[in-house]
């Protein structure tokens, strides 16, 4: 399974020949990226913020996608949606490998989250937030579930991101295991640990 970071929170998911973007992102809306498209078997969204669910950046193939998709309910906030809203927790395996997308998850996971979730060889996790770094939210998850391969997302830097996102420096003071890896893109292997993946960049920088 190779994962692709896109850019903001969006990935690429490749398996078996299927590709399935997930939460793909309006560029002009977010500062430093370019617009983009993408050819895809599938397009997942974890909510409906215009920085999550451009579909148009998408142009679907039409044929059937072996990967199977598992949604976890979860929220956008710490306060049951009241301020933010729905998040969906996506799921995604093909039978080696199972990874999970985390959209803009707002709060730490419960038990019930925990055992549906399971063992995850990777995470795409927003650290960056929106009005305030994610990070040891995002800290706190990684440390719940222990995936091996970490993609930290959502973040701002000199080039790109919103104002009032945290960093990503922020969330690797707080992981201490990150690895450099060159481009956008990593083939996920088994692994023992944790490993946070620091890419090159985006593609759609």
């Amino acid at each position: 399974m190779k994962i692709t970071w896109i850019g903001h929170d969006c990935f690429m998911v490749e398996s078996g020949g299927c590709t399935i973007v997930v939460d793909p992102f309006e560029a002009g809306g977010i500062p430093g990226y370019k617009d983009y498209h993408l050819d895809a078997d599938m397009v997942l969204v974890s909510h409906e913020h215009f920085d999550h669910n451009y579909r148009d950046a998408v142009t679907l193939s039409g044929r059937d996608c072996p990967l199977k998709a598992e949604i976890v309910e979860a929220f956008h906030d710490n306060c049951g949606g009241k301020e933010l809203g729905p998040n969906k927790i996506i799921i995604i395996d093909d039978g080696s490998f199972r990874v999970g997308h985390f959209g803009d998850l707002g709060h730490m996971l419960d038990e019930a989250q925990i055992q549906t979730i399971g063992h995850l060889d990777a995470a795409m996790i927003n650290v960056g937030g929106f009005k305030g770094s994610l990070a040891p939210l995002a800290d706190q998850v990684v440390r719940q579930l222990k995936p091996t391969w970490v993609f930290p997302a959502h973040f701002k830097t000199e080039t790109f991101g919103f104002d009032g996102s945290g960093t990503l420096q922020e969330f690797l003071d707080l992981q201490q295991n990150g690895m450099h890896i060159p481009g956008s893109s990593l083939e996920l292997t088994k692994e023992e640990g944790t490993h946070t993946v620091i890419l090159d960049g985006p593609v759609t920088i």
